[in-house]
This record gives C-alpha cells, structure tokens and sequence, in this order.
C-alpha cells in the first residue's frame, strides 16, 4: 500500500464519510465519534495509522469469520466440523491455563453477564486482542445460523432481533446482507470492503455486542440490554508484560492468562501449573 492510499484510508475512516461501492455512511453518531477519535489508535494510545501492515492486519479476524461460517454453518463432508464448546480467539503469544479459565467461565455463566459498566464514549465494549476473546456454544451456533430478514411470519425471536439490528445499519452493514446468510458471513463479506475501518479487536466487541442475545424490544435502546461480552479485568488473576502500554504488570505462577510471552515463558508456566494440578502426583507429595 502506497503512503497515499494509506493516507485516503485513514482519513476516510476518521471521518466516516465512506461512500465507496454500496456500503454508505455510518448512521450512528457514537460510531462516528468513536472511529474519529481512535481510528488508527492501539493500546498505550500508540499511533499505528502510518502502518500499512497493522492497518491491513485489522482484516485479518474477518477472514476467520468467514472460515468459522464454513466450518459451522452445516457444510457437507469433510469441511463439517461439530461445534465445540468453547471456541477462543486468542495470540499465538498468549499463555492461557485452560482450567483455571474454563472453570471460571462455568461460574460465570451462572452469573447474570453484563454487570460492568463502560466509558461513555465507547459504543460497544471492546474485545482483548492479546489475552483473546472465547465464545461458548450457544454464541457459535447463533452466529452460523443462516438469518432469513424477508419472512415476516417468522417466530424466531433471535432472527427477528438480528434482522433490526441489520436494518438498523450502524456500520455500513445493511447493504452487504442478502438472506440466508450468516452473522459470521455478513462480516466477513463486511471486513472485505475497501474502506474497512474496523480494529480486529473492534469488529468481534461490535459483533458480540449486537448480533448476541438480543430481544427485539431493546434493540435500540442503549443499555436496556445484557452485555453479553464479559470483560478480561474480571480473571481472578491475569498478567501483561509489554511496552506497548508501558506498564508492567508481571505475569505470576497462579496467572490464568499471560500476553506477550516467549516460548519458553509458556513452557515455564505450562509446568508450573502442571505442578500445581490436584491431579499431579508431585503436588500430591508437596
């Protein structure tokens, strides 16, 4: 990508002026706020706009999308894979203790979900990149369901909530959709576009925060609905050693989840927590 091109992509998205092809404006005010102001922004306020590579990296969970609509959308053959129960996003430089953090999950699904509250500017909460983002079973199968918008008698509350979310067009979204899609397929088509203006991080919070769960009558109703994206903060532990924020917050043996970590930092804490197991015979002895 040339520095121009570069330049006319970053500036169309901060200003959310985006008229190429059939995708239009962006309707929603706090979405426009919010793409102007941190468009191009990572964490630590660092500013990746000048990046061609970062900025063509954002499109990189959209394409997952549309390999996860192949794998769960009911393909035949060898291409149908059974959904899991959890499916998680995650760094290939993240250590995550898989039963800590699944067992933390079970408490919480028992919980009711949403009980944090967000920065005012933020329109959707915003998923982790580094420490990953995991969605159960019930989150895979909803968005592989292929949404039918033109059926009026449809009793399927979750098709009839998503189908006004569509309708409601706050990112450009509408035009894209054609029935008998997917979520996982809207978005990927959605993170194709020329002028793709979403992080990585962004297009899962925005998909989760509206396209999960929802019922009709709240739809457009700022905060009458459950959040149904549980935020990383809550872990009973969690560590993150990076310059990118410039705070250090080290990672510790009882850690559930640990970004920005070298191999041999995993193989480190892999042990540790395989010592600490109630199932290890070392542990048993200690």
């Amino acid at each position: 990508m040339s520095d121009s091109d570069l330049a006319a992509v970053v500036d169309a998205c901060r200003e959310k002026t985006l008229t190429s092809g059939d995708q239009g404006l962006f309707k929603d005010e706090k979405m426009k706020s919010f793409f102007g102001e941190y468009y191009g922004v990572s964490e630590g306020n660092r500013v990746r706009s000048r990046d061609a590579g970062w900025v063509c990296a954002q499109r990189r969970v959209g394409r997952a999308l549309g390999w996860l609509h192949s794998k769960y959308s009911g393909g035949d053959g060898d291409d149908k894979v059974d959904v899991p129960d959890y499916l998680m996003v995650v760094d290939d430089d993240t250590y995550v203790d898989l039963v800590d953090v699944m067992s933390y999950l079970e408490k919480e699904a028992e919980k009711k979900k949403g009980e944090g509250g967000r920065m005012w500017i933020i329109p959707f909460p915003i998923a982790y990149g580094g420490f990953g983002t995991i969605l159960n079973k019930a989150a895979i199968r909803q968005l592989s369901e292929p949404i039918v918008c033109n059926n009026s008698g449809t009793t399927n509350q979750n098709v009839v909530a998503i189908c006004a979310q569509i309708k409601a067009d706050r990112v450009g979204e509408a035009s894209m959709f054609q029935d008998g899609m997917t979520v996982f397929e809207l978005f990927y088509k959605y993170s194709a576009t020329k002028d793709f203006c979403m992080h990585s991080d962004w297009l899962l919070g925005y998909i989760l925060e509206y396209y999960i769960d929802q019922h009709p009558s709240s739809l457009m109703e700022e905060g009458d609905h459950d959040h149904t994206l549980i935020g990383m903060k809550t872990y009973p532990t969690c560590g993150n050693i990076t310059v990118a924020t410039g705070a250090v917050r080290p990672c510790t043996q009882f850690s559930d989840t640990c970004h920005n970590q070298q191999p041999k930092d995993m193989e480190v804490l892999a042990m540790l927590s395989f010592v600490q197991s109630p199932v290890c015979p070392v542990s048993r002895e200690l």
